[in-house]
């Protein structure tokens, strides 16, 4: 487990991206993302995560800072979902 939230956050990136390229996906396939951390100041590197990885692509997208995570030392959690339409 990565130690702090930029770690954390760029390594759900890595993780989804791989899941998507298993799958004959890209980021481009991505039609919604919900992200969840502990600091409502998180919301900022979020957003550059976004501008990141997604190369323009806007799927829907929600972000919440919540009370606490599945467990203690996750301090950031996204829910991706991708459709690919042949």
């Amino acid at each position: 487990m990565p130690i702090g939230f930029e770690a954390q956050h760029l390594q759900i990136w890595l993780n989804v991206i791989e899941i998507l390229k298993s799958a004959d996906m890209d980021v481009s396939d991505l039609v919604r993302l919900n992200v969840f951390s502990l600091d409502p100041s998180d919301v900022f590197m979020v957003s550059e995560g976004r501008q990141r990885f997604l190369n323009g692509h806007k799927p829907v997208s929600t972000y919440l800072a919540i009370k606490g995570l599945a467990r203690p030392e996750f301090l950031v959690e996204m829910d991706a979902v991708a459709v690919k339409v042949d």
